[in-house]
């Protein structure tokens, strides 16, 4: 099974949706995610929204608790992420939380 098959296999409420892929009409393959609204973990720390104080401590904790759960269920498929970053893991309005960009093993 290739990688593009099993993001699209995936389905977990902290996980970013694959929704498809094509590359009819361009030389790259073009991949379709959901869109997420409110920038990753590493804007509001350390890029232009991070004088904001959105990110109060309880919001914080939810953040490490839905990332690790996430984790989880990518560890229960043996999915391992292999690039976990503040960059990797997006906000949505409510600050719930998706990872996203793989670099599978």
């Amino acid at each position: 099974m290739n990688e593009i098959e099993i993001l699209t296999r995936l389905r977990h409420t902290n996980i970013v949706c694959l929704y498809g892929c094509t590359s009819r009409h361009s030389q790259g393959l073009l991949l379709v995610y959901e869109f997420i609204p409110n920038g990753t973990v590493a804007d509001h720390l350390y890029g232009d929204q991070a004088n904001s104080c959105l990110l109060t401590w309880p919001i914080r904790l939810n953040i490490a608790i839905e990332t690790a759960c996430a984790l989880a269920y990518l560890h229960a498929s043996n999915i391992i992420h292999c690039d976990v970053t503040t960059n990797n893991i997006l906000l949505d309005n409510n600050f719930f939380v998706k990872v996203v960009d793989f670099k599978l093993s």
